[in-house]
């Protein structure tokens, strides 16, 4: 059996609507042209102050996992070591620091090495005072290989992992040792550090085979130079898929039970302006955030050419976002946190139908070895369930719902090509989840995932910051609100600053917000202030949003603008004159007019009968430039007194009252009386 055992559930295969976007080249990033940096104590001469920390030889059980079968499910290259007893807990205390003269640093360094390893890589808990770093080095003369300040351990809530949420890993380095190097800005800097060797990973698995033995089942037009697998394999350089290649990286990532190998493929999104490094891969590779942070990828790991028995590639420092994680395809979207090298290709996608009988191949690293190449021929989809191991389908089984399966007719997948993508032309249709001998593929359907991995993978237009309301009115000496909200789930922290141009005395609080993807969903309330002053303006002013966003659907989006009226309070508009009120011939009714006032926006009109006061339960705002309303329900037969006063806004009242006019309702007409009065006058 290889890659992951294989139950099957018959299905029907569903469309999905297609859409599809190009790949593109990946832009290329800043080359350093200084030599490869050195440990502070190495420029400092004093390596020999470096504690050096030796574990045992691999015990019985470690050695038994180095034989293991490669082949069933996601590929494990390393099992976890742990530090001899009395290199446990913090070890600041026993380093041997050395000061800097220079700028009154200080600078301890440990070693650890595992005997036969073939690479190694730490996981470290620290707690760092600001200005600390810590560097991974290697080699003799020592290299460094990646860096770390406090804000890599800061703590973070990572309720899938527990305690591990404090735990960072550092790069691999190769061979048996790796180094770690503390700086601290200052000597008393050392009463605030821990720094705790957690476990070293031994990875006892070679990047790349050895040339002694073929593949089992090689054939003629196949790669017969991956000694371990089991599957006839053919070299990706000896077919020519273009840039789609150079979309597709080795991956190795560490879980409780040990270091794995899966593959991966670098997708685009739909706007040509951005180059994210978003990244597809398995979620039975990777699907928790604690695992995405010791991601580390291997770029071009190919033969030089076909037939070659050379191969080089490229690795980047670990880590990665999680995005978004499915199991019905078995699929996981990844944002890597180190961008690829110079001459990586965004790959394309389409999510349209997949139809049965097409020719598709795929680009995959079986066993971590070299890239490879397997094609096949599209079978009916149907609902699988993928295990690692049959026999405990609750820990180790994936419902793979509606997948396209191939019958694989050219080179074939196993362990460690998990998570690599299957390709119709240039663009990805699919996501390697496992195998059935040497012949069958079972890939998640990518068009599936897509409404999940829509938010990062569509980008053009789909940030936005709503403002609620967009215009405001302040009265002076006091305060207004309004509201603003995200529409779509940020991938990474969105900070809305806020600028206040126009009237002096208008100022809003907070100068800023910022939304998290942990709670996106809470509104952001912004509180608008006019303060007192001596004049009679009603001011003006204008408060603009500025996004900032690691998330490029949000980051410089355009935000609408809140505008701001200072309502005056002291300003008193001129009596409303001309006011009379009539009695139409409806009953109940008053019908009232007066003349226009400079500077009203509305007018309040007010009425009472001789026992009453004037009261807010009988007022009424008359909007715009009305200079007329009439007063409807009112009693039949009672004389209404009637004021009109000018308002500037609101409803408060801003003008002096008018002279109060009177009139008296109209009665009703009974029919009895109206009856007989047209008889008389037959």
């Amino acid at each position: 059996m290889i890659g992951l055992a294989l139950v099957i559930v018959a299905g029907q295969s569903w469309a999905v609507e297609g859409v599809a976007v190009q790949g593109q080249a990946m832009p290329p990033r800043a080359q350093s042209v200084s030599a490869p940096a050195a440990p502070r104590l190495a420029r400092l001469g004093a390596m020999d102050t470096v504690m050096a920390m030796a574990l045992p030889a691999a015990d019985e059980e470690q050695r038994a996992a180095m034989e293991e079968d490669p082949g069933i499910g996601p590929v494990r290259i390393g099992f976890h070591r742990t530090p001899p007893a009395e290199y446990q807990g913090d070890l600041t205390p026993n380093l041997r620091w050395v000061a800097d003269p220079e700028d009154g640093s200080i600078s301890a360094a440990v070693t650890v090495s595992s005997p036969q390893a073939l690479r190694v890589r730490l996981a470290i808990r620290a707690r760092l005072p600001p200005g600390a770093e810590v560097r991974f080095f290697q080699g003799v003369p020592p290299i460094v290989a990646g860096t770390m300040t406090g804000d890599d351990f800061a703590e973070r809530d990572d309720a899938e992992n527990g305690s591990e949420s404090e735990v960072r890993w550092s790069p691999s380095v190769e061979g048996d040792t790796i180094g770690i190097e503390v700086t601290l800005p200052s000597s008393d800097a050392r009463y605030e550090t821990v720094i705790e060797i957690h476990r070293l990973s031994h990875q006892y698995r070679p990047l790349r085979p050895t040339r002694s033995s073929p593949s089992r089942g090689a054939t003629e037009g196949s790669d017969a130079s991956s000694s371990g697998l089991e599957c006839p394999h053919v070299d990706i350089q000896c077919r020519d898929v273009g840039s789609v290649a150079n979309a597709v990286a080795k991956i190795t990532y560490v879980t409780e039970k040990g270091e794995f190998v899966c593959s991966g493929t670098l997708m685009n999104d739909d706007d040509p302006r951005t180059f994210v490094p978003y990244f597809l891969t398995a979620r039975h590779c990777i699907s928790t955030q604690s695992v995405a942070d010791t991601l580390e990828a291997y770029w071009f790991y190919q033969s030089d050419y076909c037939g070659s028995d050379l191969a080089t590639f490229i690795h980047t420092s670990p880590g990665a976002d999680l995005l978004e994680t499915s199991e019905p395809q078995d699929s996981t979207l990844l944002r890597l946190k180190e961008p690829p090298p110079r001459g990586a290709w965004l790959a394309g996608w389409s999510t349209r139908t997949v139809g049965v009988g097409w020719g598709v191949y795929g680009v995959h690293h079986p066993g971590g070895y070299e890239k490879k190449y397997v094609a096949g021929i599209t079978e009916p989809a149907a609902n699988r369930m993928i295990c690692r191991d049959p026999e405990h389908p609750d820990e180790t089984c994936i419902r793979l719902r509606q997948n396209i399966p191939i019958r694989v007719n050219v080179g074939a997948t196993e362990g460690g090509s998990s998570g690599s993508g299957l390709f119709r032309g240039e663009q990805l249709v699919g996501v390697l989840s496992g195998g059935r001998m040497c012949f069958h593929a079972y890939y998640g359907r990518f068009g599936d995932f897509f409404d999940d991995v829509r938010p990062w993978l569509r980008r053009k237009g789909l940030g936005e910051v709503v403002v609620e309301p967009t215009e405001l009115r302040v009265r002076e000496g006091n305060s207004a609100t309004y509201e603003l909200r995200l529409k779509l789930r940020p991938t990474a922290t969105v900070t809305v600053r806020l600028s206040v141009v126009g009237d002096n005395d208008v100022s809003a609080s907070p100068a800023s917000v910022s939304f998290d993807p942990s709670n996106w969903t809470v509104r952001r309330r912004i509180r608008v202030y006019a303060s007192e002053d001596s004049d009679q303006d009603n001011g003006v002013a204008t408060i603009n949003h500025r996004v900032s966003s690691r998330d490029v659907a949000y980051d410089g989006i355009s935000v609408d603008a809140v505008s701001v009226t200072e309502r005056d309070n002291d300003l008193r508009l001129d009596r409303v004159a001309g006011v009379a009120v009539r009695a139409p011939d409806d009953p109940g009714t008053l019908e009232v007019r007066w003349n226009a006032v400079a500077g009203a926006e509305s007018y309040i009109v007010e009425w009472r009968t001789d026992r009453q006061q004037f009261a807010p339960e009988r007022r009424r705002l008359v909007s715009g430039n009305a200079t007329a309303t009439t007063l409807e329900e009112l009693d039949e037969d009672i004389v209404y007194f009637v004021r009109v006063i000018a308002v500037s806004g609101g409803v408060l009242l801003d003008g002096l009252p008018s002279e109060s006019m009177s009139a008296r309702t109209s009665i009703a007409m009974r029919p009895f009386f109206r009856g007989w009065r047209l008889k008389l006058l037959e």
